[in-house]
């Protein structure tokens, strides 16, 4: 039997059966379905979500939780200004070469007619022209999510991406739209990251 959830669930849930086990979170109103979700499961074969005032110390979380266990971890933000207040962290990730799968919402495609369309005029007031522009310049791969189908993929995408040499952190933004939207409840990763090579030592 097909089990469909929202592309906020499966995008949780690939971000765990990619190994991450942690999801530093400063949520805003464009994250209801990742908020669902926990909800929905309890946190079952979810990321833990671990809550925080500011954004640049959620960065700064996961930042730190690589360090301290070696795994990856991600962090979340509102639109906006919460990806703003988040770039610090990001750049001090850079710096260090930790990986982190930053994700933040991005304003609504659609003025109504979907689930997600924008309804409040601050909506108007959110919108970037290129969102992804505040923090390009210090990941290693940036995407917007556009269909809820391949929302699993990107992640997997991502988390390769984070963890290949010299690692470092990517990027998703998330409409709300797509976001909504339901898709097949993903399976195992579609990509995993590159084993580290080492020399031989008969050699």
């Amino acid at each position: 039997m097909t089990v469909m959830v929202s592309a906020g669930e499966a995008i949780l849930r690939s971000l765990k059966s990619n190994g991450v086990d942690a999801l530093f979170i400063n949520p805003g109103s464009d994250f209801a379905p990742i908020i669902e979700a926990y909800a929905k499961t309890g946190g079952a074969d979810l990321p833990e979500a671990i809550a925080a005032a500011h954004e640049n110390v959620v960065v700064t979380m996961a930042h730190g939780y690589f360090l301290a266990t070696g795994k990856m971890a991600a962090a979340a933000v509102h639109v906006n200004v919460g990806l703003a207040n988040a770039v610090m962290g990001l750049l001090n990730a850079r710096s260090d070469d930790v990986p982190i799968f930053m994700i933040s919402g991005r304003n609504p495609l659609t003025e109504g007619g979907r689930m997600g369309s924008r309804h409040t005029p601050i909506q108007y007031g959110q919108e970037m022209f290129d969102q992804t522009g505040i923090v390009r310049e210090a990941v290693k791969w940036d995407y917007e999510l556009r269909y809820a189908e391949n929302a699993a993929d990107l992640v997997s995408r991502g988390c390769s991406v984070a963890m290949t040499e010299p690692r470092g952190a990517v990027y998703m933004s998330l409409p709300r739209e797509p976001l909504c939207e339901e898709t097949v409840l993903p399976g195992a990763p579609s990509q995993v990251a590159p084993a580290a090579s080492h020399p031989d030592p008969q050699a």
